[in-house]
């Protein structure tokens, strides 16, 4: 299903790669919770500057990128090239705990989506992701002040 939503009052955008399904289900939870999202890809290009991004990516496009190695510098890419963070759809069976461990995954879902547990899922790494932007901020400003 290809939908996106317009939010009521979203601080952040939830993009995930074409050609991936979340469901009807899935689409219709965020709708309901007016959490905006669109398939795209990255660096997805908002509007608004100051909206954040949490992206969606089904763990084997995201470990069809390479390596171990590759796959994690390119999370650390994610999170460093914009406000942003990753959240990995993974299968029930999966053995890669390595990747649910790694800093810059923002959260961990498995399929089939469900849609509240997509929707406190997203919220949370959104959250975690504004305290991220505040405390770079404010470390900032303290080296600024010293």
């Amino acid at each position: 299903m290809i939908a996106s939503t317009i939010a009521r009052d979203s601080a952040f955008v939830l993009v995930y790669p074409h050609g991936l399904e979340l469901g009807s289900a899935a689409v219709e939870a965020l709708g309901a919770a007016g959490i905006v999202h669109r398939e795209g890809g990255f660096p997805y290009v908002c509007d608004d500057p100051g909206v954040a991004v949490v992206y969606l990516i089904d763990e084997a496009r995201l470990l069809s990128l390479g390596s171990r190695a590759t796959v994690e510098q390119a999370l650390e890419l994610i999170g460093e090239a914009q406000a942003a963070t990753t959240v990995v759809l993974a299968g029930r069976d999966s053995h890669n705990a390595w990747l649910a461990a790694d800093p810059h995954v923002g959260g961990w879902l498995v399929s089939p989506l469900d849609g509240p547990a997509l929707i406190a899922t997203v919220r949370a790494a959104a959250a975690t992701l504004a305290a991220r932007e505040l405390l770079h901020a404010a470390r900032g400003e303290s080296e600024r002040l010293i």
